[in-house]
């Protein structure tokens, strides 16, 4: 985007220019090059006031470099403010910079907040500062900044999903829960669902979380997020057959290509016991993504029920290698391990596994790692 902004700019080609570049500034607040760049194109389309809006955030920087600083001065000489151009010049003309301190966290978020002041209540400049808030680690005043962006757009369910956002990143899920409930009330689409959903689970509200996710499926019965998080539910709650008709239902309406869903269907046909499918859907998702700790873990736990835990062992260790802290992954492989009589690497993987608090299997883990 930057690049083509550059050479519709070069071939005056303005306005093609500043519809590359504005969605660009919007997304990447603290990109200098595609402010300065779009600067040059409102400059150049008799835009003064908005090129300077574009550029205070940079030129109020004691690091400011001369281009932007003498871009921002043309644009007070067009309105008629020379005492200011004037000031600006001067400082472009010094020889020296100030501190480099581009992108220290206190810098982005002044020049962040400068240009939220420049644009109060506009959410596309206070959401970045929002997130630089929280970058930085003063998460009142970005809940702060949120709510107040909620209450200036109460019918707005952006705003209150923003809320509910700075509040899961707080650790507060069950505060998140009414905001996103608000958000859900305006539209319940599947952003709304899905983070409603999500805070609900971590509040320890399950089954609220399931009635949530029931509503959405039956009112949006083919939502294919709806579907996959269902099928998910299912497995992990043993429930394999109706696993399997959802995900099948998913894999009708979006095809073989996806990695993370054929390996969703494996682990569900071993649960039902039919490992010949199993090891075909564990195979076709390492296919797709052999890099993938879930697709390798897939296939390999399907090769190991299916009664080949030789094949099964290298798929596995890799699958661990690849996602070590996952205790899921080191469970399978301490169990393949142990039907190959290698007890002290089952040992260790049990061990490894037990290490994970939230880790649920810790009964027979436990027997495993204690064994001699």
């Amino acid at each position: 985007m930057l690049l083509g902004g550059a050479l519709d700019i070069e071939a005056a080609d303005y306005e093609q220019a500043m519809e590359k570049l504005k969605p660009l500034v919007a997304n990447q607040p603290m990109n200098i090059a595609a402010r300065k760049l779009l600067a040059v194109a409102l400059l150049r389309t008799d835009s003064a006031r908005n090129a300077i809006d574009l550029l205070r955030p940079v030129i109020v920087r004691g690091d400011a470099d001369s281009y932007s600083l003498t871009l921002a001065a043309r644009g007070f000489e067009r309105i008629g403010d020379r005492a200011t151009a004037a000031k600006l010049l001067d400082r472009a003309a010094w020889p020296e910079q100030g501190d480099p301190n581009a992108f220290s966290a206190d810098d982005s978020t002044a020049v962040l907040a400068a240009e939220a002041a420049q644009r109060p209540g506009d959410p596309a400049a206070l959401v970045p500062l929002i997130r630089a808030l929280l970058d930085q680690g003063d998460k009142p005043a970005a809940l702060a900044t949120a709510q107040d962006i909620a209450a200036r757009n109460p019918g707005v369910p952006a705003a209150h999903l923003l809320v509910g956002d700075t509040l899961m990143l707080m650790n507060r899920p069950a505060d998140a829960v009414a905001a996103y409930r608000r958000a859900a009330d305006l539209r319940f689409d599947e952003p709304a669902m899905l983070r409603l959903i999500e805070a609900l689970d971590r509040a320890g509200q399950r089954a609220d979380a399931a009635r949530v996710l029931a509503l959405f499926l039956s009112q949006n019965p083919v939502n294919v997020a709806a579907l996959r998080l269902s099928g998910r539910w299912q497995l992990a709650a043993g429930d394999h057959e109706t696993a399997i008709d959802t995900f099948e239902l998913l894999r009708a309406r979006i095809g073989d290509g996806d990695a993370a869903l054929n390996a969703d269907l494996a682990m569900a046909y071993v649960g039902a016991e039919e490992f010949e499918a199993a090891e075909d859907f564990g195979e076709a998702a390492y296919a797709l993504a052999p890099g993938n700790p879930v697709a390798a873990d897939a296939y390999g736990w399907a090769l190991y029920r299916g009664g080949d835990a030789q094949a099964a062992v290298e798929l596995l260790q890799k699958a661990v290698m690849l996602a070590p802290r996952h205790a899921g992954l080191r469970w399978h492989l301490a169990q393949v391990y142990a039907d190959l009589n290698r007890k002290p690497e089952a040992r260790a993987q049990a061990q490894a596994a037990l290490a994970d608090p939230r880790f649920d299997e810790r009964t027979a883990a436990t027997a495993m790692a204690a064994q001699s």
